[in-house]
């Protein structure tokens, strides 16, 4: 009995395997695992790996600017099986097994059996599930933790569900800001003791955070997360700010105008400069900065997965060639040049172009699931869910990009999935009324 209740479940699950090992088998070359952020990692999973230091062996004396979360998983499977890659996507396809089953067990506290199997579908077919495990970057790692994490706070485990929100921050600061939205919504929400549950949750969210920050004030002197946000702010985002007023390319303010004078990464002062200029082109452009962050952050709510599955693939495609705002002519020329550019190959095109039409057909059925949380009397979980999504958008204002949607991906997943199946009930509930109606009817004549 119970076999049968999870047959549909462990088909996704093989058809889940089946489509990463296809897409395995056609990877050109070693190479093609490393994406832009990826020697980063490797470089310092390699130190580690020999001299069981996390430090970035080009800059020693600098602390990294991100969490070195993933750099210790990769380090870890480089000590055990050498600087191999293999093992390393073997393990990220089994986590990315997993989050397809996180995906299905986060549904059915949700919604019920059928939105859940909907949902292990279209996660087993998913462009970015399929793709993301092949390469040494840290998405998987993050969803796999952020699933985890939402499963067990959804069963009311507030420790563990904890314990791996913090966990994930150490591997890429996400959900850093959700952790106080987590907290008001237990203090509001909760039907528990709320004391207890809040200072269970908030305990063993911030204790692998602190530990860390301990670890850097030991490491380098800064009691401190990590160097990032400076970096993302007066760097990354300020240089599109300036090549949209002045043009030239991004990459030339970077290297110039808002080059980093510090000492070391936890060094503020060698930021004054770019802050500075920040400051006095926001009071002077405001709306140039807005509409910077803006399209970012639509970078990241409609870019295709299916870019990074050309990037795996072609040799000759490298991160950051295939931007649709690149593309030349109007809107429709630029959408056409976007699903074609970088492949001759007829069935990545295809991927393509149904990774952008079911972008946008897949937005009405995420919204009717909202209502239907609505209806099931959901209202906080909905409104959390909503706060998440919104949340892991808008921080990408910075520098957007597809798969930085990807820790969002599931539950546009799986409330588009209670979208459909309560559409379908209602069509079939509304044609049978019909046909009884139109049945009683006859009767009567």
């Amino acid at each position: 009995m119970i076999m049968q209740k999870y047959t549909r479940l462990c088909f996704y699950l093989v058809l889940y395997v089946f489509l990463t090992f296809i897409i395995y088998f056609h990877i050109p070359d070693q190479q093609s695992h490393l994406e832009i952020d990826s020697p980063g990692y490797d470089r310092i999973a390699v130190n580690f790996a020999e001299n069981n230091i996390l430090v970035d062996p080009h800059n020693m004396q600098s602390a990294p600017i991100q969490p070195v979360g993933y750099p210790f998983f990769l380090g870890v499977l480089y000590t055990i099986f050498g600087h191999l890659y293999t093992p390393v996507i073997v393990v990220q396809i089994v986590l990315g097994l997993v989050s397809c089953l996180l995906i299905f067990l986060v549904s059915l506290q949700l919604f019920d059996i059928r939105v859940a199997n909907i949902a292990a579908f279209f996660s087993a077919i998913n462009i970015g599930f399929l793709t993301y495990p092949h390469f040494v970057l840290a998405e998987t790692v993050l969803l796999f933790l952020l699933l985890l994490f939402w499963w067990l706070f959804l069963k009311k485990k507030y420790f563990f569900a904890g314990l791996m929100i913090g966990s994930s921050i150490l591997v890429k600061p996400s959900a850093l800001l959700f952790i106080p939205v987590v907290t008001l919504y237990l203090l509001f929400l909760s039907k528990q003791s709320r004391l207890r549950v809040i200072g269970t949750f908030l305990c063993s969210a911030y204790g692998p955070i602190v530990l860390y920050m301990m670890y850097n004030y030991y490491m380098w002197g800064y009691f401190a997360l990590a160097p990032l946000t400076s970096l993302n702010i007066y760097h990354v985002f300020f240089s599109k700010v300036l090549a949209q007023l002045h043009g030239d390319t991004s990459k030339h303010y970077m290297q110039i105008t808002l080059k980093f004078t510090g000492t070391h990464s936890f060094d503020e002062s060698g930021w004054n400069n770019a802050k500075k200029l920040f400051f006095d082109y926001l009071s002077k452009e405001p709306l140039i900065f807005i509409y910077v962050w803006f399209k970012n952050v639509c970078k990241s709510l409609f870019g295709l997965f299916s870019t990074q599955l050309k990037v795996l693939l072609e040799p000759a495609l490298k991160g950051g060639d295939c931007s649709f705002f690149a593309m030349p002519g109007d809107f429709f020329d630029k959408i056409n040049a976007y699903v074609r550019h970088g492949t001759d190959s007829t069935i990545l095109q295809l991927i393509a172009s149904w990774d952008a039409v079911w972008s946008f057909v897949r937005i009405i059925p995420f919204f009717l699931g909202f209502m239907v949380l609505a209806i099931k009397k959901q209202y906080g979980i909905g409104l959390l869910i909503f706060l998440f999504i919104t949340q892991c958008l808008i921080i990408t204002g910075f520098d957007g990009c597809a798969r930085y949607r990807l820790i969002c991906e599931p539950f546009i997943i799986i409330l588009m999935s209670a979208g459909l199946w309560y559409t379908y009930l209602l069509r079939s509930k509304r044609k049978r009324f019909c046909e009884t109606c139109k049945y009683s009817f006859l009767l009567l004549s």
